[in-house]
């Protein structure tokens, strides 16, 4: 009796479910699983990280609003003691009251402007997710385009 040659046990051992060589159906169905996990990661990554730039969001959003009621407070507070002491000093209430209006706008507008401006650096964009995303775009156009060149 003569002992089958190596390719013909390579292949019968495949036929019957060994595993030497996968069908490319079985690697594209391996692609594809691998690829949907891939893309649940990408998935939580992307909300992980809008949930911290959403937290940094929200203590900017209070120094805003904390800067608004400021401003507004300074503004009442100013006009009541502030234009007293103008007007004191010997000057007409009107233009006290207005010179008081106007430093307590601008104290504000630094405030707001403060917040506003950290909140624009801030933007909320998953950045690390997007990179991600990115190379493995990358990388599986470069593995499906260098499996079909083989």
């Amino acid at each position: 009796m003569t002992e089958p040659d190596v390719h013909e046990r390579d292949r019968t051992h495949t036929m019957n479910g060994g595993g030497l060589y996968r069908s490319v159906a079985e690697l594209f169905g391996d692609l594809s699983d691998q690829v949907a996990t891939l893309m649940k990661q990408e998935l939580a990554l992307a909300r992980v990280e809008l949930l911290q730039q959403g937290k940094v969001m929200a203590r900017d959003a209070i120094m805003v609003g904390v800067g608004a009621a400021l401003g507004f407070a300074a503004l009442l507070t100013g006009v009541a003691a502030v234009v007293l002491v103008v007007v004191a000093l010997g000057v007409a209430p009107w233009l006290a009251t207005f010179a008081v209006t106007v430093l307590a706008a601008i104290v504000a507008y630094v405030l707001m402007n403060a917040g506003l401006a950290s909140m624009r650096r801030h933007m909320v964009v998953p950045r690390q997710t997007v990179q991600s995303i990115k190379e493995t775009a990358q990388w599986l156009k470069k593995e499906t385009v260098g499996s079909i060149g083989r």
